[in-house]
C-alpha cells in the first residue's frame, strides 16, 4: 500500500506520545492511510462547500473547513480544535482548482517543507496541529 504521506514520520509523531511505548509498521502504515483518507474527505467536503456557499470562487478557504467541522456530524471530534496556523492566520488556505503553487501562501506539502520529528512536541499534538514557526 504506497503512501503519500512520510510513513517515517508519521511514526515519529506517534512516538511522541507518552502513552505509546512501540508501534508496529503495520500500525504506522494503518495509522497513514486512514490520516490520508481523512485529508482527502474533509478537503472533498470543504471542495463541495465552497461549491455550494459561491461557486464562481476557486479558493477553499478557511470559513470552509470551519463550516464543515460545524455542520457534519463525522468533524465533531475537531471541536476546540485551532484550524489556522498560529503564524500565518490567512482566511486562503490554498487549496485551489488550478496551478496552487501559483498561488500567494501555497502550503508546500513536500516533505523537505514538513517539519523534522524533532521539532514536534507534545504540545502540538495536544493541540492538534504542527506549529511550523
Amino acid at each position: 500500500m504506497a503512501s503519500k504521506l512520510p510513513v517515517n514520520r508519521v511514526k515519529a509523531i506517534m512516538q511522541k506520545d507518552p502513552d505509546v511505548k512501540m508501534v508496529s509498521s503495520e500500525a504506522v502504515v494503518l495509522i497513514t492511510k486512514a490520516t490520508e483518507l481523512f485529508i482527502a474527505h474533509s478537503a472533498q467536503a470543504s471542495f463541495i462547500r465552497m461549491q455550494q456557499a459561491a461557486p464562481s470562487r476557486k479558493t477553499i478557504q478557511l470559513r470552509d473547513l470551519e463550516h464543515i467541522r460545524q455542520s457534519k456530524e463525522e468533524f465533531l471530534f475537531l471541536e476546540g480544535i485551532d484550524l489556522a496556523p498560529k503564524t500565518k492566520r490567512s482566511e486562503s488556505l490554498a487549496f485551489t482548482r488550478n496551478e496552487p503553487e501559483n498561488v500567494e501562501g501555497h502550503v508546500d506539502t513536500s516533505e523537505e517543507a514538513l517539519p523534522s520529528p524533532d521539532e514536534i512536541t507534545n504540545d502540538h499534538i495536544d493541540q492538534g496541529g504542527i506549529d511550523d514557526s
